[in-house]
């Protein structure tokens, strides 16, 4: 068990800091004077604002309610040390892509709507932290 904490936590810290490379690189490196990566905008943006808002929400709230489906725990009650892995990776998977589409939304229309909601996302990680004492009460296996 202490094995799979670790590789989760090893995940998740990349994660973040992938994310938080990212978000440097594409303030301090990619956004210029001008504004974005050119002349995108109109309604284009009006429609990848809304897709990512809708996107945010949904995978914000299917992160934190994963382990309350109804599938997911009976897959994690017949096998919790590796199906709770597979689903913790999912589960980091599923705030890291609203993130990351949020920073690239940024980076193309200059509107800063896309960075609160990547915060938002952002701090769903907060929620999730692997610890041995998440693993018990999401999936009441106590090793013996």
């Amino acid at each position: 068990m202490e094995q799979i904490i670790n590789n989760l936590k090893i995940i998740y810290w990349s994660l973040i800091a992938g994310i938080i490379l990212l978000a440097l690189f594409v303030e301090l490196f990619w956004i210029d004077e001008t504004g974005g990566a050119g002349t995108v905008g109109g309604n284009f943006e009006f429609i990848f604002m809304s897709f990512s808002t809708l996107l945010t929400m949904g995978a914000l709230y299917g992160a934190l309610r994963l382990f309350k489906i109804q599938k997911v725990e009976e897959q994690i009650k017949s096998n919790p040390l590796e199906k709770y892995h597979a689903c913790s990776v999912i589960r980091m998977a599923l705030l890291e892509f609203p993130v990351m589409l949020n920073i690239i939304g940024y980076m193309l229309f200059i509107n800063t709507s896309f960075v609160w909601l990547g915060l938002i996302a952002f701090m769903g990680f907060f929620f999730i932290y692997p610890s041995k004492e998440r693993f018990i009460s999401e999936t009441g296996y106590i090793e013996e």
